[in-house]
Formats: structure tokens, C-alpha cells, sequence
């Protein structure tokens, strides 16, 4: 499903960096060779992560120009995810455990969750999303537009 609106600006930062400095093959310290960049949807807020990637410059290592990412991008997000790994639990949590259908979903949680269930639609069959849900979700976006707007001013 395309994004309807744009992304909601990041409200907290970080940056992350691995752990490992030197290199497990010939021990010679790694080198910064780019930086990247994601943004993830917790349930504390929209997080912008800049992650410091590392590389091993020795042309003789057999490690030569092997990226080293942050350990800690494992704890945030899945791969290529937008949103962390708490806002999955809790909806796995809702659907599976608790045995909550999606209305359900929109009517406990909070705007930043159910923009999360309707928005990743793999984690649901086409039939359980029904266009009542969209509906309620785009007047929960708004509202949610509206509150961040009343923020910054």
C-alpha cells in the first residue's frame, strides 16, 4: 500500500556505531566509511537513527572493505522495517494472544499503533481490512496532523 501522507517528522535522534573498532582478521583499527541513515515509528515516538558503518581499508585483509553495521539496529527495527520491534510485539500481542480483530485494534490503541496496522498490511489477510477501518484511519491521521501542527507552534 503507497503512503498517503508523508512521514511524520522525527521527534527524537540518535546515533548508533558499532562496538567492534579493529578488525578480527588483521587487528588494524576500522575506519568510518559511511553513514546511514533510517526512521523508525516506536511507541515513544519517531525516532531518526543515523548509523555509522565501518570498513577495513588493509588491501592485503581478507575483510578488506567488509561494512561493519551497529549492533544495536537489531533492537530497533527489522531489516528494511518502519517500525520498531516494540510496536510489532504489541500488535502481535493484540491480535494473537488477546485474539483482538483490527476495529478492536483502532479502538484501544493509540494514533501511532493503528497507523501501524493499517498501514502494514502483511501482517493481516485483505479481508479483515475493511474500507470502515481506512476511513477511520485517515480521520486518526488527521487528527494526529493536527496535534503535531498545535505541537510545533
Amino acid at each position: 500500500m503507497a503512503r498517503l501522507a508523508p512521514r511524520p517528522v522525527a521527534t527524537h535522534e540518535t546515533t548508533l556505531t558499532p562496538l567492534q573498532e579493529s578488525c578480527e582478521a588483521c587487528g588494524q583499527p576500522l575506519w568510518v566509511a559511511y553513514h546511514s541513515h533510517r526512521d523508525v515509528m516506536t511507541l515513544s515516538g519517531q525516532w531518526h537513527l543515523t548509523l555509522v558503518i565501518h570498513q577495513c581499508v588493509q588491501p592485503d585483509c581478507p575483510n578488506y572493505h567488509r561494512r561493519h553495521r551497529p549492533e544495536a539496529e537489531g533492537h530497533w527495527a527489522l531489516p528494511h522495517g518502519e517500525f520498531g520491534l516494540d510496536v510489532l510485539a504489541l500488535i502481535g500481542q493484540w491480535r494473537f494472544r488477546e485474539h483482538r480483530s483490527v476495529p478492536e485494534m483502532h479502538q484501544g490503541g493509540s494514533v501511532r499503533v493503528t497507523a501501524a496496522v493499517v498501514s502494514r498490511q502483511q501482517l493481516f489477510s485483505a479481508e479483515e481490512l475493511q474500507p470502515r477501518d481506512y476511513l477511520q484511519w485517515r480521520n486518526l491521521q488527521a487528527q494526529s496532523q493536527q496535534r503535531e501542527e498545535c505541537r510545533r507552534q
